[in-house]
């Protein structure tokens, strides 16, 4: 590590521009030069690799969206609509919702102290469910099991209907 250091140090590139601390691909962190040496990330230590899914379960599959301190906002709810592929737009929204309501919690617990219970975002949730994110997956909601052969007894048909279903929809 010491090495990596005095490497970083000398090398011409000291100062590293915003998408070379954002965008490291490396697999070797500790003696990539492109990895941030400053103090307090000697110490850090990678402990999993993750990866992306599309989430594209529909109105099915959508998790209880807050829970006592937090809530499931923007991709991480799986808003995608998989009829029309917008997954950015829901996201989008989602996130609105649950940042103003997460500000007006914070705008009512102004006064109270900072050892106080974990916030409640239900109106999250209702904002959610009037908005026309909602609306958007309600529309669709059966559509990604038209695919699956228990609902029909041969993909084709699935497909078929799938397809007229999704050709019906407004773009």
């Amino acid at each position: 590590m010491e090495e990596s250091l005095q490497r970083f140090r000398s090398s011409s590139n000291a100062s590293l521009p915003c998408s070379a601390l954002t965008s490291h691909f490396s697999t070797d962190d500790e003696t990539s030069p492109t990895f941030p040496l400053r103090p307090s990330s000697l110490t850090l230590t990678r402990i999993a690799y993750g990866a992306r899914v599309l989430n594209e379960g529909g109105m099915q599959s959508l998790p209880l969206l807050h829970f006592s301190g937090g809530a499931f906002i923007s991709d991480s709810a799986g808003v995608v609509n998989v009829a029309k592929i917008k997954g950015i737009h829901n996201s989008m929204v989602t996130g609105i919702f649950g940042g103003e309501g997460t500000w007006k919690v914070v705008k009512e617990e102004a006064g109270e102290d900072a050892s106080a219970s974990a916030t409640d975002l239900s109106s999250y949730i209702s904002a959610f469910t009037k908005s026309w994110v909602y609306s958007d997956l309600h529309e669709i909601r059966n559509l990604r099991q038209s695919f699956n052969p228990p609902f029909f007894t041969s993909r084709s048909l699935g497909l078929l209907c799938g397809v007229n279903a999704g050709g019906l929809l407004r773009h």
